[in-house]
C-alpha cells in the first residue's frame, strides 16, 4: 500500500522482511520453484525503486537478491525472462541503472548485469526492449549495434522531437535548448555506464577481442569526437572524461590479452567503412598511377 510507505517504521519493517526471506531462501532453497523465485526477485527490485525507501540499507537487499539468483535451478532459461521483466519495471534510465547496481557480483550476477544492461540500452534507444539473451555468455558484437547511436547530438535530436518544444521567444527557445542538451548528456552518461557494465571483464576472452578493438575505435569516432566542450556547459566535459576512462579501461583489457590467432602483435586497423571511403577517394590511386608511369618511363629509356 503506497499510503503506508509514508510510515516512518516502514523501512525497518522492510529490512525485517528482507532478512526473513534471506533466512528462508538460505535454509530451504528447494522449497520455491523457479517461477516463484523469479516473481519474488522482480517484486523486490520493484520495491527498491520506491522513493520512500531510498534510505533502505542496500546490504540486506543485495543479500536477498544473491540468494534468489543462486537458488534458481534452470538459470539458462530464466535469464532472458528476468531481463525482460526488470527492463519493464520503470522507464527512467536513472532507475534502470539503479536496478543494475543492486544485482549481486558473483558469476550469475555478472551475467545478469551484462544482459540486463544491454536490454536496457536497446530499450532506451528503440523505446522498447529489442535485445534478447540467447546465451549466458554475452557477445560484444551485439553491443556494436547500439554504440554509434549513443552520440549526444543524435540523442538531443530525439529528445527534442519527442518533446516537440514550442519556441515562443528567443529566451524561451534558448532555455529549452539548454534543457534538452542537459537531458541528452544525462542520457548519454547513463548509456555509457551501462556500456561499461556490459564490458565488465576481468580478462577479455580471445573470441571477443576483435569486437572490443572495434568498439574502442567506434567509441572515439562516434561519441568522443561528437562532444563539443564548452565553459558554460561543464557537464559535457564530465561525459567526455567518462568516455576517456572507459576507453582506457578497454585498452588495458586489450593489452593484458594475448594477440589474436596468427599474429605476433595486434596493431590498429581502421573501421571497414573508413577503408571503403578512403579507397573510393580520387587521390587513393595516386601511388598506383605513379608506379605505372615509372615503369613506362623505364621501358621507353631501355628501348633503342
Amino acid at each position: 500500500d503506497r499510503g503506508r510507505l509514508n510510515d516512518c517504521h516502514c523501512p525497518d519493517l522492510c529490512c525485517c522482511v528482507f532478512q526473513y526471506l534471506v533466512l528462508c531462501s538460505s535454509l530451504c532453497p528447494q522449497a520455491y520453484s523457479d517461477q516463484e523465485l523469479l516473481l519474488l526477485l522482480c517484486m523486490i527490485c520493484r520495491v527498491s525503486l520506491e522513493k520512500q525507501l531510498r534510505l533502505l540499507p542496500v546490504k540486506d537487499l543485495r543479500c536477498l537478491l544473491l540468494c534468489l539468483v543462486n537458488s534458481t535451478r534452470d538459470w539458462d532459461s530464466k535469464l532472458p525472462q528476468i531481463c525482460l521483466i526488470l527492463t519493464d519495471l520503470t522507464d527512467h534510465h536513472h532507475n534502470l541503472r539503479r536496478l543494475v547496481r543492486l544485482l549481486p557480483d558473483n558469476r550469475r550476477g555478472r551475467q545478469l548485469r551484462k544482459h540486463l544492461s544491454l536490454s536496457i540500452i536497446s530499450k532506451l534507444l528503440n523505446h522498447r526492449c529489442t535485445y534478447k539473451a540467447t546465451n549466458t555468455d554475452l557477445q560484444l558484437s551485439d553491443l556494436r549495434l547500439y554504440l554509434f547511436r549513443m552520440k549526444p547530438s543524435l540523442l538531443s535530436k530525439g529528445i527534442a522531437a519527442a518533446k516537440k518544444v514550442a519556441s515562443e521567444g528567443l529566451q524561451h527557445e534558448e532555455e529549452s535548448s539548454v534543457s534538452v542538451d542537459q537531458q541528452a548528456y544525462y542520457l548519454c552518461c547513463s548509456l555509457l555506464a551501462l556500456t561499461n557494465e556490459v564490458t565488465n571483464f576481468e580478462s577479455i576472452p580471445s573470441g571477443q577481442k576483435e569486437h572490443l578493438m572495434i568498439l574502442s575505435t567506434e567509441l572515439e569516432k562516434h561519441i568522443k569526437c561528437d562532444i563539443r566542450e564548452s565553459e558554460k556547459r561543464l557537464y559535457r566535459s564530465k561525459v567526455k572524461d567518462f568516455v576517456a576512462r572507459i576507453y582506457t579501461k578497454w585498452q588495458v583489457l586489450l593489452q593484458k590479452s594475448r594477440p589474436m590467432q596468427g599474429k605476433l602483435y595486434d596493431y590498429w586497423e581502421p573501421l571497414p567503412e573508413d577503408m571503403v571511403a578512403t579507397s573510393s577517394e580520387p587521390g587513393s590511386n595516386a601511388t598506383s598511377v605513379s608506379t605505372e608511369f615509372q615503369l613506362r618511363l623505364e621501358d621507353s629509356e631501355g628501348s633503342p
